[in-house]
């Protein structure tokens, strides 16, 4: 989270960079996703709710894409809630209907 911030604010400040910095987090890969607990720590949540970052879990890329690919995904809505979000995104995780097959 550190160096994301660090990257975000050069690129705001030398560049006058007006975009948002979001980072897809893929922990606990020993796990199927379905039994993976908390992905993010503490430090890391709170970090990201300060520099205002946007963290994904790869279950949810993953759910947005399999509904985008179903022509199902609400495109705004989910790109709305990246631009929103500080720190952990509300967004779907991937259905655990899929999980379980």
């Amino acid at each position: 989270m550190r160096q994301l911030d660090d990257w975000k604010r050069t690129a705001y400040f030398e560049e006058s960079w007006g975009g948002k910095a979001f980072i897809v987090a893929n922990l606990k890969l020993d796990l199927p996703p379905e039994e993976r607990d908390e992905p993010f720590g503490a430090q890391a949540l709170s970090t990201a709710e300060r520099a205002e970052i946007s963290i994904l879990t790869t279950p949810q890329l993953y759910e947005a894409l399999r509904l985008h690919q179903l022509g199902e995904l609400d495109r705004d809505g989910f790109w709305d809630e990246v631009f929103r979000a500080h720190g952990r995104c509300d967004l779907p995780e991937m259905r655990q209907t899929l999980t379980s097959e």
